[in-house]
């Protein structure tokens, strides 16, 4: 379709600005939220924040287009988190090819999707094989949004523990004794120690959540640089091997030249061989023929000679 077309011409023009990005995703969970937006520009005036990704047409004036909200840096081995920021433009899931070249028609392309057709891509995100390959254009002002998704990150992570803090020292500020019971002593200092072990137990169980917490998070943090880092050894290692392949083709290519040209030096020496050979059969038929000759010659003339010498014995006995 046209739209489809015009999709393709301006996922192509961004990839050769270098606006494209792909990303692979190997876990089952992306770590990234998304929203339907849509991208309107009226009377030179910008509608949104879209338009550095807007298809440059009269149909891009009005459409939908899919972007990320969030990212989670505890979701998906936080590779969404650590490539893709939000304003950024989902264009399309990967279907062929393993070139370094980033080209549309290896992607299946999110062309204006509706509603019903953002619930369905969601599903097929959730349902598709992993590892899982998807092109993203840059949003504009992309960091300026990852700097205010951070921060309100850090915001509501603030208030959580604040929160945390908050029970912890109201519990620590409750009594820990009973009614006084001036008739049960031992059984109101039992009843303090159960309830000092208890906050004991619970303060033990909320550090070491938070030792866990940190735990997940530093090992996510070093899976998504381990990732990134096998990225980049798979990204040269594909690079190394394009290489190699193109210099075995440019080897082959030299190759077969040299056999043209070795072939075109033997025809032309087989040519001249066999011009000189027909030049020496000519030259010794040649010489064949003048040694005919001059044996002809030399029995006309020894027949001549005969017959003078004849004739003139003939002559003698006339005369005598």
């Amino acid at each position: 379709s046209v739209a489809r077309e015009e999709a393709a011409h301006a996922f192509n023009e961004l990839a050769q600005r270098n606006l494209v990005r792909r990303i692979q995703f190997p876990q089952a969970e992306l770590g990234i939220s998304f929203v339907l937006a849509r991208f309107e520009l009226l009377e030179n005036e910008e509608k949104n924040e879209f338009e550095k990704v807007s298809r440059e047409s009269d149909s891009a004036l009005s459409r939908r287009l899919i972007v990320v909200e969030k990212t989670y840096e505890n979701r998906g081995g936080a590779v969404g988190h650590q490539f893709l920021c939000p304003t950024d433009e989902l264009l399309g899931i990967q279907i062929r090819g393993d070139s370094d070249i980033i080209r549309a028609s290896d992607f299946d392309l999110v062309v204006d999707p509706s509603v019903e057709d953002f619930a369905k891509l969601l599903q097929r995100l959730r349902d598709a094989p992993r590892p899982l390959t998807l092109a993203f254009a840059l949003g504009p002002q992309r960091e300026e949004a990852r700097r205010a998704m951070l921060a309100a990150d850090r915001r509501a992570a603030k208030k959580a523990q604040a929160k945390r803090n908050e029970a912890i020292r109201r519990m620590a500020q409750r009594t820990l004794s009973p009614v006084s019971s001036r008739n049960d002593p031992i059984q109101t200092k039992e009843e303090a120690e159960r309830q000092r072990r208890k906050q004991l137990e619970e303060d033990n169980a909320l550090r070491r959540r938070q030792q866990e917490e940190e735990i997940l998070r530093k090992k996510k943090v070093e899976d998504a640089f381990r990732y990134k880092l096998e990225q980049e050894e798979e990204r040269h290692r594909q690079q190394v091997e394009a290489r190699q392949k193109q210099v075995e083709r440019e080897e082959e290519e030299r190759r077969r030249e040299l056999e043209r040209e070795e072939k075109v030096l033997r025809e032309r020496n087989e040519r001249e061989e066999a011009r000189a050979i027909e030049q020496k059969a000519k030259h010794l038929k040649f010489q064949e023929s003048q040694r005919r000759a001059r044996e002809e010659a030399e029995r006309a003339r020894q027949e001549l000679e005969q017959e003078r010498i004849a004739l003139e014995a003939l002559r003698k006995k006339n005369a005598s």
